[in-house]
């Protein structure tokens, strides 16, 4: 190595040691508060409350980075808190008997630079009760929705969320985000339609008085508790899991990779197929059963009558029987 690499070296080194050294030096002056460092604290954020008086049985929410909550109201008066920075303020209104909730978005690029940032939130407190719709649609926050209210009509889209449902719908709960988690426990509805790109779909204790549609590319479907008239399942990757699942018309489930999984699941006709994976578990009664197993080997019970059900795998074990 020439006398220049080596002093070349020795520079960088000490300068290394000089900026580890000023770094530490910020970080104890503002006692190790990685909020302070980066400019981000809860007093980037203002908090303005909106009271509204104005009757409306219709809600509609648009959000960009805000998580979304909806909370009983203890006094019966519907208010609409947004926790905001001075460059995504929120309008709130009632528009021909719709809550109106908009997100003005004024920031700049360098806005978006940093870390450790509190994120904004729309928290709307309702008096309890039931209500025509709601809309909510919203990039990267997460929404939640409790069992104190009911809808005639549900639907939430989303870019980058997660969205926790326990509402009843009467007529079509809609929930569709592009990276996010879907979960739902302990509610009716008139029909469901779920879909995510990557993420997982949890549901429990579900009734459905129509049909359900379940889509995920990437992640798994977890359905526990579950009743139907028809159940529609696809995916790509993550499989599937259904546990007490029942439906009474037909249950299909069609994978591009990935197990099926059945515990103590029923349909008066079933449709299982996986290119690459296991159809595995018990069925509450007997079914005409027709399989076709590529690589693998085939075990399902030797009933007579039920209705038809067909098993498909291109690579995998089908192992079916009756609890």
């Amino acid at each position: 190595m020439t006398r220049a690499c080596k002093i070349w070296l020795l520079t960088a080194l000490g300068l290394l040691i000089l900026g580890a050294a000023i770094c530490l030096g910020a970080l104890a002056a503002g006692g190790f508060d990685f909020r302070r460092l980066f400019g981000a604290s809860v007093s980037d954020l203002t908090v303005n409350v909106h009271e509204v008086r104005d009757p409306f049985d219709r809600i509609s929410i648009q959000g960009e980075s805000d998580e979304i909550v909806f909370l009983p109201s203890e006094d019966g008066t519907c208010r609409v808190t947004c926790r905001e920075k001075e460059t995504l303020r929120h309008t709130v209104s009632v528009e021909n008997g719709t809550l109106t909730v908009r997100t003005l978005d004024e920031r700049k690029w360098y806005d978006y630079i940093g870390i450790l940032s509190d994120e904004p939130q729309i928290a709307v407190s309702l008096p309890a009760g039931a209500y025509a719709a709601l809309s909510v649609e919203t990039q990267t926050g997460d929404v939640e929705i409790p069992a104190d209210f009911t809808f005639d009509r549900l639907t939430v889209r989303g870019s980058t969320s997660d969205v926790t449902c326990r509402a009843s719908v009467r007529e079509t709960l809609d929930l569709s985000v592009s990276t996010g988690d879907l979960t739902l426990s302990d509610l009716s509805a008139g029909a469901l339609r779920l879909s995510v790109s990557t993420g997982k779909v949890q549901a429990a204790a579900i009734a459905c008085a129509g049909g359900i549609d379940v889509s995920s590319s990437t992640g798994k479907i977890l359905l526990t508790g579950v009743t139907c008239q028809d159940l529609s399942i696809a995916g790509r990757t993550g499989g599937a899991v259904l546990d007490g699942v029942v439906a009474s018309g037909t249950l299909t489930a069609v994978l591009r990779t990935g197990d099926i999984l059945l515990r103590n699941c029923d349909a008066a006709a079933l449709s299982l197929r996986t290119s690459t994976g296991d159809v595995t578990g018990t069925l509450l009664t007997g079914k005409l059963f027709v399989t076709d197993c590529g690589t693998g080997h085939v075990s399902v019970p030797s009933t007579s009558s039920g209705g038809r059900c067909e098993i498909v795998t291109g690579t995998g074990d089908i192992e079916i029987s009756l609890s």
